[in-house]
């Protein structure tokens, strides 16, 4: 674990935050790329998972730390649950014939999320003490962050099978990019930290797609990514000190604004559509990002 005060401290952050987790993507698409050609390649791309859940473990371990077994604290469960993520991308990759059991068990998985999350701290303190919340208001929460859990989750796995190889790459590429700020702007640098060396992973796989088109990211990358994110939207928004909805609601919506826009513009041709599909990929990410710049409140030290 890096802690502040640490010699060359940005120098370590970018080595273990960055860099390392760009070349451990690095190393898995290559192995990938030397052992499979064409149509075997695709069949591989479940290596997804195991470059970005690697990605994201290297940050945990080098900066954050790793958490006690069992977790002791609500963030402790996040890496546990991207681990879970690779392991439901991997079953993809063997299974890739069966999406409609791989969106059931996202579904299953997005319900899950808010209460291991925030059962403790946050029920207990804030909605039972604070608010007085009755049983049936906390089921209610819980409902309604599965729903919109599950709706960005279904929406990114969507997202990424219309817009397939390098537009998929470039959509769950700036999705990241933008939850990473969105968290370092409303005061969860470490959160920001760990989505950060996701993003580090998806630049190299993005490189890598411009080379070899036929990589998608269906099957793999986005049960990983979309574990990820989503626990950090829930716990990123319950423990912060300024808590603002709609940058998060804004990237939850993202996906489907991509899936829309590579619907209607997949099979046009020419630099003009190129550029009108990108604006559309940007729109919901800059403006989810622009609201939490304008928004973030005075630093703390946190």
């Amino acid at each position: 674990m890096i802690e502040e005060g640490t010699p060359d401290l940005v120098q370590q952050l970018l080595l273990w935050g960055l860099a390392v987790p760009a070349v451990w993507a690095l190393v898995a698409w290559a192995i990938v790329l030397v052992t499979a050609r064409g149509e075997k390649a695709t069949g591989r791309s479940w290596m997804a998972a195991v470059a970005f859940a690697g990605a994201a473990s290297i940050v945990q371990w080098k900066i954050l730390a790793w958490p006690d077994i069992p977790p002791t604290e609500s963030f402790g469960w996040i890496p546990w649950l991207i681990l879970g993520g690779a392991v439901l991308g991997l079953f993809e990759g063997a299974w890739p014939k069966g999406w409609w059991l791989h969106g059931l068990l996202k579904v299953a998985a997005a319900g899950a999320l808010a209460p291991l999350l925030l059962n403790g701290p946050i029920v207990e303190y804030e909605w039972r003490d604070e608010l007085g919340w009755s049983d049936d208001e906390v089921r209610n929460r819980f409902v309604l962050l599965g729903g919109l859990a599950a709706a960005f989750w279904i929406g990114l796995d969507w997202m990424a099978r219309v817009n397939r190889g390098r537009w998929g790459t470039l959509g769950l590429g700036l999705i990241v990019g933008a939850s990473s700020g969105v968290l370092m702007h409303n005061e969860n640098a470490k959160l920001a930290q760990l989505v950060g060396g996701l993003g580090a992973a998806i630049g190299v796989t993005y490189l890598m797609s411009l080379w070899r088109p036929q990589l998608s990211l269906v099957r793999g990358g986005v049960a990983v990514a979309g574990a990820g994110l989503l626990a950090c939207f829930i716990g990123g928004y319950h423990f912060a000190y300024n808590r603002q909805e709609w940058p998060y609601l804004i990237l939850v919506g993202s996906p489907w604004v991509m899936l829309i826009a590579g619907w209607l513009l997949q099979k046009r041709q020419g630099i003009g559509w190129a550029i009108a599909r990108l604006v559309l990929f940007l729109a919901p990410c800059v403006g989810a990002l622009v609201w939490a710049v304008i928004n973030a409140p005075e630093p703390s030290g946190y």
